[in-house]
């Protein structure tokens, strides 16, 4: 495999997963600011909240060398000029459950895929089962035509 950029085509599968994972830092970073910003509280305040979830748990710290979340490192990974700096796994739950938000959606989105919650699910369900009776009755009335057509 060359060690540079290639050019590629832009219609083939590597190419579309390239494109998905060029977008991968700066998705989650836009992410991760909308779920910030739209949980009414200040940087800060979630900095707060996640030092105290972690408290709470017992759980690891959220960045390498320390216990706890500083408002300088959370600034980075917000910073879209940042490209290197993201939380981990544990990191983006905390930040998830400090602000009330699901910034996973936008990863989900980058791989032509969306989440359900659990009303979701059950619409999805109900759909299913809505398209599999359409189905069914279809059939029904195609043998009660070939039935009254054979008398």
């Amino acid at each position: 495999m060359p060690a540079g950029p290639v050019q590629m085509s832009l219609f083939d599968e590597r190419s579309r997963q390239a494109l998905a994972a060029g977008g991968f830092v700066a998705g989650m970073k836009a992410a991760m600011r909308r779920a910030v910003e739209g949980s009414g509280l200040s940087r800060p305040q979630v900095v707060d909240a996640m030092n105290d979830i972690v408290r709470l748990t017992g759980g690891k710290g959220l960045c390498k060398g320390s216990k706890f979340l500083s408002l300088d490192t959370f600034e980075k990974w917000l910073a879209s000029e940042e490209r290197g700096q993201l939380p981990d796994l544990w990191g983006l739950h905390v930040l998830m459950l400090a602000t009330g938000k699901t910034p996973l959606e936008v990863w989900a989105q980058l791989f032509d895929c969306s989440l359900l919650d659990a009303e979701g699910r059950k619409k999805l369900e109900l759909m299913e089962l809505e398209l599999e009776l359409d189905a069914k009755s279809q059939r029904r009335r195609q043998l009660r035509r070939e039935l009254r057509e054979k008398k």
